[in-house]
């Protein structure tokens, strides 16, 4: 857990990690010990386990840019769109991009033929695909 923070990410820095699954709940315990740490979800047990953690776990419709504004997604200064379905990430980078004007916006991706589609709109993306494949063959090759 002591990886360094992006040069370009203060220390104290709000990130807001919007997903569903232990890895959204994982990387919001990493992230909370170096910026102020808000996990967002629409599933009430994966928020239950984010609060039995210490971590901040807000429950909200994560497609209703409101009720993420609610949830605190709009003062972020980095949002993480961490859910396994792409089209649901696509929505939050551009509610993050677009309504929110987030300066850093990073999308867990599954489908590596979309990346020109986030690289449009301004947005890192992590291709789960292409990292687990990477990390495969390394082990192989």
């Amino acid at each position: 857990m002591g990886e360094a923070l992006r040069p370009d990410v203060e220390r104290g820095a709000t990130t807001c990690v919007v997903g569903n699954d232990a890895v959204a709940v994982d990387l919001a315990e990493r992230l909370a010990g170096q910026t102020t740490a808000v996990l967002v979800s629409p599933d009430a047990d994966v928020v239950a386990d984010a609060d039995r953690r210490g971590l901040d776990a807000r429950l909200a419709d994560v497609t209703d840019p409101r009720a993420l504004e609610d949830a605190g997604a709009s003062a972020a200064d980095v949002l993480v769109a961490g859910f396994r379905r792409d089209e649901r990430n696509i929505l939050l980078a551009q509610i993050a991009k677009t309504g929110f004007d987030t300066g850093t916006v990073v999308v867990r991706l599954d489908d590596p033929d979309l990346r020109d589609a986030f690289d449009d709109i301004g947005v890192e993306t992590v291709c789960v695909t292409s990292v687990v494949a990477d990390e495969l063959a390394g082990r192989v090759m």
